[in-house]
């Protein structure tokens, strides 16, 4: 969520990437999905992890898929706030 949150971000503030947005988002969570899915048994939503958690009788780890997407977008955009802050109080001559 880190990545996909900033790269999103940089590609909203630069005009000319706007429309490249869908593609970039798609494109993230496939090869999340496609890389992390399989070996780890997971999902990328947090939805169609909890119905077979519930199911199981096993929520051990559903925490995980709650918490961590938002302390990524979370500190994806401090990030982002951060370096784009220090970008326009320091602009190149």
């Amino acid at each position: 969520m880190f990545a996909l949150v900033t790269i999103a971000g940089v590609f909203i503030r630069r005009r000319r990437l706007n429309r490249c947005i869908p593609w970039l988002v798609g494109t993230m969570i496939s090869a999340q999905a496609i890389a992390f899915a399989t070996p780890s048994g997971g999902s990328v939503s947090p939805a169609r992890q909890f119905g077979p958690a519930v199911m199981a009788g096993d929520g051990a780890l559903f925490w995980v898929y709650m918490l961590v997407p938002m302390l990524g977008a979370w500190a994806a955009t401090t990030f982002g706030n951060g370096v784009t802050t220090a970008h326009t109080r320091h602009p190149r001559p």
